[in-house]
């Protein structure tokens, strides 16, 4: 007799802005890009009028940039929002090439 895991309708639904790498890791791919859709569209709507939008990037970007971001063990607990801004600073405000 083979044990089953727990329906995924069974565990406790977390808040969007609570949700870090490991459940980044735990998504499917179709589940990533609407989560990112989602998150790029309320930024826009929350920052309406503003010059220049939170997310300026497509959600395939941002999708790219997590898996780089979260391939990284120690990088897990921080939270997708958090990863989010300081990609999208990196992608804004690009340093200087090493030489």
């Amino acid at each position: 007799m083979l044990a089953l895991a727990p329906a995924a309708s069974a565990q406790r639904a977390r808040a969007p802005w609570l949700l870090d790498g490991t459940d980044w890791k735990a998504m499917a791919e179709a589940e990533k890009m609407a989560f990112l859709r989602g998150v790029i569209a309320g930024a826009r709507l929350e920052t309406a009028g503003a010059a220049a939008p939170p997310l300026r990037f497509t959600p395939n970007v941002y999708k790219a940039r997590l898996e780089d971001f979260y391939f990284y063990a120690d990088r897990r607990p921080t939270p997708i929002v958090e990863a989010l801004r300081r990609i999208e600073r990196e992608l804004v405000e690009p340093t200087a090439p090493p030489r």
